[in-house]
């Protein structure tokens, strides 16, 4: 359960940009992995940077970087890990919070500060709960002048935002949690996802302004993730003629027209 989860959030955590390396990293890093070095912070920072090619490119003469260096060669020859190429990431246009060394840094916090995740989540009933379960918080150290291995930066605290903490809950919890009923044969866990999605404001996202102009309501984030997976079900496959959206629209048009 623990590693379904893992693989869910880090596709997650790499949003729409960089979900696919993400979700790669949690391929060749397994969770099992991730649980045996999770007691040393440094550790599991060094393997998940290490794992993403970040290490092997970064030139810094910074000594946190050089004890990452050394400790992923080091755990890179006892597990016998091979890294992805640094060139899988995405990092054009990117907010440099986003930046995925800075989520990767974030990850490592996250993992040493909680041992078990998916039970813990799977309890919790409220979003409250969950945002402070995810807040990570980086106040000092080498990230606080840092997004990246090289560059340094003007000193600026690190953390999960609010809409980035809905967007975790929405795209990893949720489904998580509805996937429980069917591996748990309870179908109270899907109306707790649901019950969450209800709770969360609707997303805000291209997607979502383009259906509000077509005088959608989306009070909620049920309501956006409904119209996000009729626009990638229908919409994008051209399936008009087997939408009732898509069918209403053409006869109003018709009308009018």
């Amino acid at each position: 359960m623990e590693g379904a989860f893992y693989r869910v959030f880090m596709r997650a955590l790499g949003m729409k940009v960089n979900a696919l390396p993400f979700e790669q990293l949690a391929r060749i890093t397994p969770h099992e992995l991730i649980r045996k070095v999770r007691s040393k912070e440094i550790q599991l920072e060094a393997l998940l940077l290490g794992q993403a090619g970040f290490l092997a490119e970064a030139k810094s003469d910074h000594p946190h970087v050089a004890i990452l260096k050394s400790e992923y060669e080091f755990l890179k020859k006892k597990h016998n890990l091979n890294p992805m190429p640094m060139s899988a990431w995405k990092l054009f246009r990117l907010r440099p919070q986003n930046f995925p060394q800075v989520r990767l840094a974030q990850l490592s916090i996250f993992y040493h500060r909680h041992p078990s995740v998916a039970k813990v989540i799977s309890e919790m009933e409220s979003t409250e709960e969950l945002f402070d379960f995810f807040s990570i918080h980086i106040e000092d150290g080498f990230w606080l002048t840092h997004y990246t291995l090289d560059a340094e930066s003007t000193a600026r605290k690190k953390s999960f935002g609010k809409d980035f903490l809905k967007h975790l809950v929405v795209n990893s919890v949720v489904p998580f949690i509805f996937s429980l009923a069917d591996y748990n044969r309870d179908e109270s866990y899907k109306q707790r996802s649901i019950s969450l999605l209800e709770r969360l404001p609707s997303e805000r996202n291209s997607i979502i302004r383009k259906f509000e102009q077509l005088d959608f309501k989306l009070n909620s984030s049920f309501d956006s993730q409904g119209v996000i997976q009729l626009k990638n079900s229908f919409c994008d496959m051209k399936r008009c003629l087997r939408c009732k959206v898509g069918i209403h629209l053409m006869k109003h048009y018709a009308e009018v027209g």
